[in-house]
């Protein structure tokens, strides 16, 4: 524990404050606001009390523990703060969820920087207040940031979150035909946009896409894959993804807490008839979704 390793008091005759941060680091990881507090009075009490660097990791290890005030603290004492100070307070308020406020510290930013806007994105996103990032993700396209994959991420989880504007998925599209590269949840989320919001066609012809583009499909992408099979009532089509789906090595469980795949007609199948329908598929080599156009 941080609070072992500073008996005796050596570390304020230190040279340098990463031995702080290495503490710090052992805090967040055990999310122990007590070792945080600790760690943190041994800070004042050496010559790297105002150092930038260090108060920017106090405020991001109180964050990870859930110490709001003590973060906010940090903050307010320090004589001079860079980008990355707010940043890190900007990370601590919207993992609690005060993302009014962190919109309030972003405005008050000097230069926000690319991770800043991000952070806007993403905190919005998270708490499901997507018409906000959207808003900020349109922003920081138009201020010419380098959208990396994480900005086009969270812009495309709000706007697939915006399930009731059929406008916010075209968006959603556009972001992702603009990405350079996709992961799974990129696909995921736009898969997830046109199921929520009744296009099941087009659902079924982006997943067709992944596979093309060799993206191994998770639970979640076959969750969407048979909500939308089950939206267009086409039991054929729904036991070719059944059978696609145990390919994948995936299974069906049923118990108390229902798991993300639906029932299609009969798809509630038992061992035998699954293993059955995976040689079907393999044998006859059945195009899947072929009637999708």
């Amino acid at each position: 524990m941080a609070r072992h390793a500073l008996l005796g008091n050596k570390l304020t005759v230190l040279n340098s404050s990463s031995p702080f941060a290495k503490l710090l680091d052992a805090c967040i990881k055990s999310k122990s606001s007590r070792d945080t507090r600790t760690v943190h009075s041994q800070i004042i009490k050496s010559q790297f009390s105002d150092e930038i660097f260090i108060n920017n990791r106090l405020i991001d290890a109180y964050g990870k523990c859930g110490c709001f005030d003590y973060a906010r603290e940090v903050f307010d004492k320090m004589p001079d703060r860079n980008t990355f100070t707010y940043n890190s307070m900007i990370g601590t308020l919207t993992i609690l969820g005060s993302v009014t406020e962190a919109e309030m510290l972003f405005s008050s930013m000097p230069q926000p920087d690319q991770c800043s806007w991000n952070l806007m994105v993403s905190g919005f996103a998270q708490h499901e207040l997507f018409d906000k990032s959207v808003e900020y993700f349109v922003e920081m396209h138009g201020k010419d940031f380098v959208l990396n994959e994480y900005s086009y991420g969270s812009g495309l989880s709000a706007c697939a979150g915006l399930r009731d504007l059929v406008a916010s998925v075209k968006n959603a599209r556009a972001m992702f035909t603009k990405m350079m590269e996709r992961n799974v949840v990129s696909w995921n989320a736009l898969i997830a946009g046109y199921t929520q919001n009744g296009d099941n066609e087009e659902a079924l012809g982006l997943f067709l896409l992944l596979k093309r583009e060799s993206v191994l499909p998770t639970h979640y992408t076959f969750g969407n894959l048979l909500n939308a099979c089950a939206s267009l009532a086409d039991l054929k089509l729904g036991r070719q993804a059944h059978v696609h789906i145990l390919k994948h090595g995936f299974r069906f469980q049923y118990g108390p807490e229902p798991d993300v795949f639906v029932d299609v007609g009969d798809l509630d199948a038992d061992e035998e008839q699954n293993k059955a329908e995976l040689t079907m598929l393999q044998e006859l080599e059945i195009p899947l979704f072929a009637a999708v156009r």
